[in-house]
Parts: structure tokens; C-alpha cells; sequence
């Protein structure tokens, strides 16, 4: 079986993990050749790790940067190989359509869609508008050209898709999970054992609501708790400029990305995630299962939660009402074992094998 993954990327960002997540556990189960289409050169490093695996990285222009035509004829190029694709599985959005519509042509035959984002929040009308023209244009092309369609959330697949998906969980590497990490960070960022660790891991933009945790850290001035924030994105400069303007610079720390989320995600006391919109974070699910409380917005969709008593949300963005919800996190008594954390996943259908399942099926209708 031959099959090829379409993402923007295989290094940053919650769908790059997804994907890779999902390329892992096939390739566990099934006897396969998988290569990916990218829009964004990895490193070296990445190339060699695939490359050990049987795995090609073809990389193209994006739709936005090459334009329809163009964008068609180089994944035309990869597509038509000698030995045919029997299924492609794409994770990009709203133009999950083009690729699926050249894949058609081509003849391949198990065109798999997959939704992990919804609405995207816009400062301009005119490009909210534009945009959500392309989201009706795209839901209404992904099912028909596609086969297959997934979604990490009920949000993300009715924004993609409007209905007929299936809902797929992410998967998280539990062999990182497990990784002892002897060093604290506590010395780093010279917190005494006393002090605790507010999180935030992930992308710095509008709707992840960034700005947010600066409100809640105000609440935070008398107490012995800090916050550190890793990450970038377009709202990072924006965060470090508030930051000092409400002279928070004591407490609250910027990290800028990190390659060590899951070592910060057991550093950290509680984890905060107060997007507006989201998908199934990868995050999250690792905290989780790290055994981080998530203290988490009702724009977060319930997917998230693994059930083992670590997920509060909160209905509002009144700083007070989470500044409440953190204190009771961190009071309350989380007792399950990481044993019995993974026995839970598997209870509700997120391991490996289920997912390999789900996807067996895509690939080979």
C-alpha cells in the first residue's frame, strides 16, 4: 500500500504533530509506503529520521504562495509516480478540495480529508468576509471530492466539511510521555520550590486569546505563582509589549519556541489554554496524560477531554473566574497513575491501535 500525507509542515504547530502521529501508528500496524507533500523545507535532521524509514519529503509551494494551476501541476508532478498512490490523506483546511480534486483526476482512488481548525479570527471585515466565502466554497468541494472525511472535533469538521465526518482523536507519543527529565527548570527562571508554575505551550495569535494570560497573571501580583510562556507566532511582540506595560516582566516569562514542550509540560503546575477557537490540541492531551491540570475556555471543544479529572473549563473570560478555577486545580487531589491515565485512553477509543483501525479503512475503500 502507497500513500501519500499532504501538511503544511513536519517540524512546527498542532497538525504537523497530528500528522506525524497518524504516519506513526500506521506504519505500526500496516505494511505501507508513506511519503509526505510539504510546503516548508525541514531540516536536515527531519529528512534523515524519514528518510530511515523508507519515507520521501516532496516539498511544493502552498496554494497561496504557487496559485491554482501551478499548485495543481506540482502535485500532478509527485502524484503520477511510476508506482501509484492508493490513497492520499490531506490535512489543509478549507483548500483540502484542490489536492483532492487533482488526486481524482489522477486516479487515486481513497482521497482522505481531514479537519483539525475552525474560524479563524480577523481583525479585518474584509478579510473575515473573504474568508468565510472560501470556508462555503471549501465544505462544499472537500465532500465532493473527497472519499473520506475526518475531523479532531465537531467544530473543526462542521467548519470543513458541514457534515458526514467522522471524528478521529490525535495521538500523542506516549514513549515522550514516559521520558524522566532529572533537571528542574525551577533554578532556570529562579523560582523557589514554593512558587507555582502557570503554563502556557503553543502559538501566540489572536484566536489562542494570548493576550489573556496577562489579565489572569494581574490577579496573580500578591501570590507566589508565575507564569511561562512558550511559543511564537504574529501576537508575540504584541504579549511582550503588554507585559511590560503592566510591569509583569517579574512574573511572567517569554520563552519563544521550544523543542522540549513535553519536559515544560511536567514542569508545569497547571497549564492554561483560553483560545477562542480551536481544534484537538496536542497540547492538552499531553498534559494531561503528564498529569498537568488544564484550566481551558468553552471555545475548546470537549474532544479534549480525557476524562481522568485533569480538564476545567471555564464559561467566560472574566480573569476573576479563572484566577478561582487555577487555585481550585491546583488544591484538588489528582490521584490516577500514568498506568491508569493510558488504560483511560485506550477505554474511550484514542490509542494507537483504534486510530490505525480508523485509518486502514480510509485508505482502502
Amino acid at each position: 500500500m502507497k500513500i501519500a500525507i499532504l501538511v503544511d509542515n513536519l517540524e512546527h504547530g498542532g497538525v504537523a504533530s497530528a500528522a506525524i502521529g497518524f504516519y506513526r501508528a500506521f506504519k505500526k500496524y500496516y505494511d505501507c509506503n508513506i511519503d509526505f507533500i510539504v510546503y516548508k523545507q525541514p531540516t536536515q535532521k527531519t529528512k534523515e529520521q524519514f528518510a530511515r524509514q523508507g519515507t520521501n519529503i516532496f516539498v511544493i509551494p502552498s496554494f497561496s504562495k504557487s496559485g491554482y494551476f501551478h499548485y495543481q501541476r506540482n502535485l500532478a508532478k509527485i502524484l503520477s509516480a511510476d508506482e501509484p498512490y492508493d490513497a492520499i490523506h490531506m490535512h489543509t483546511g478549507q483548500f483540502i478540495w484542490i489536492a483532492a480534486k487533482q488526486a481524482k483526476k489522477l486516479k487515486i482512488k481513497n482521497r482522505v480529508g481531514h479537519a483539525h481548525g475552525s474560524a479563524v479570527c480577523e481583525n479585518s471585515l474584509i478579510r473575515s468576509i473573504l474568508k468565510n466565502i472560501a470556508a462555503l466554497v471549501g465544505r462544499i468541494l472537500n465532500k465532493k471530492y473527497c472519499t473520506a472525511l475526518f475531523a479532531c472535533s465537531d467544530k473543526a469538521g462542521k467548519f470543513n466539511f458541514s457534515s458526514d465526518y467522522v471524528l478521529l482523536p490525535n495521538l500523542v507519543d506516549l514513549e515522550n510521555i514516559c521520558q524522566e527529565y532529572p533537571v528542574s527548570f525551577r533554578n532556570d527562571f529562579n523560582l523557589s520550590s514554593c512558587d507555582k508554575v502557570l503554563g502556557y505551550l503553543g502559538v501566540f495569535g489572536i484566536d489562542k486569546n494570548t493576550t489573556f494570560l496577562i489579565d489572569i497573571m494581574e490577579n496573580f501580583r500578591a501570590d507566589n505563582i508565575s507564569c511561562i510562556m512558550a511559543g511564537d507566532g504574529p501576537e508575540y511582540e504584541n504579549v511582550k509589549t503588554r507585559i511590560q506595560e503592566r510591569s509583569l516582566q517579574d512574573k511572567i516569562t517569554l520563552l519563544g519556541y521550544r523543542n522540549d514542550g513535553n519536559r515544560l509540560l511536567k514542569f508545569f503546575d497547571v497549564l492554561v489554554a483560553p483560545s477562542y477557537s480551536e481544534g484537538m490540541s496536542l497540547t492538552l492531551l499531553e498534559a494531561q496524560l503528564t498529569g498537568t491540570p488544564c484550566i481551558v475556555s468553552s471555545g475548546i471543544p470537549k474532544t479534549n477531554d480525557l476524562k481522568f479529572g485533569l480538564y476545567y473549563e471555564v464559561a467566560d473570560f472574566n480573569p476573576i473566574n479563572w484566577k478561582d478555577t487555577i487555585i481550585r486545580a491546583l488544591s484538588d487531589k489528582h490521584e490516577l497513575t500514568f498506568a491508569q491515565r493510558v488504560e483511560k485512553l485506550q477505554e474511550i477509543g484514542y490509542d494507537e491501535n483504534t486510530v490505525a483501525q480508523e485509518l486502514y479503512e480510509a485508505y482502502t475503500k
